[in-house]
């Protein structure tokens, strides 16, 4: 992706990888971004790490930001967000598809087309942890208010319960052996 000083980025989807995005786009010197998600608590937080705004698509809607986003990123992984972020993004945007959905979805390659937007998809990218690590140990990406929940290795199943609870305070879990 091309990120210049100044343009205006979305993130949809509030679960860990968006709040990462959060992030590396505020690093990366962006000017305003915008966290998309249904989570209040995680919206919350998205603010508090560097989202200048968040939209909670349980009580908003996105159509006032219709075509006026250089940069989308996908991180929900649903044909909704998929359909959102083809919408919000203006001629010649960037749309970064990192969420993963569970089917083949459909999408309006036709705006794609006329809007000559460019996709990008991104997976587990080997050669970008050395930066990541990096990042992290300088303190330019937090990780450890994403950690809502730790478990030592013998609560296994306490853990797993938790994450299929699809808690809203859950966002990271951690098990660890002490």
């Amino acid at each position: 992706m091309e990120i210049r000083l100044g343009m205006n980025a979305t993130v949809l989807g509030d679960g860990p990888t968006g709040l990462f995005y959060v992030q590396l786009l505020k690093k990366a010197g962006t000017g305003k971004i915008r966290l998309v998600g249904m989570r209040e608590n995680r919206l919350e937080l998205g603010r508090r790490l560097g989202a200048d705004e968040t939209t909670n698509l349980r009580t908003q809607t996105l159509q006032s930001l219709a075509e006026t986003q250089d940069i989308v990123i996908e991180a929900a992984g649903t044909e909704a967000s998929l359909q959102s972020g083809i919408q919000l993004l203006k001629k010649g945007g960037q749309l970064l598809l990192f969420g993963l959905p569970g089917q083949p979805i459909v999408t309006d390659i036709q705006s794609v087309v006329l809007k000559e937007l460019r996709l990008y998809g991104s997976t587990n990218a080997p050669g970008v942890w050395p930066r990541v690590i990096e990042m992290i140990a300088s303190g330019g990406v937090k990780v450890y208010p994403l950690i809502t929940h730790r478990y030592a290795f013998d609560e296994l199943d306490k853990a797993v319960e938790t994450a299929r609870s699809q808690s809203d305070e859950a966002i990271k879990i951690i098990v660890h052996n002490p």
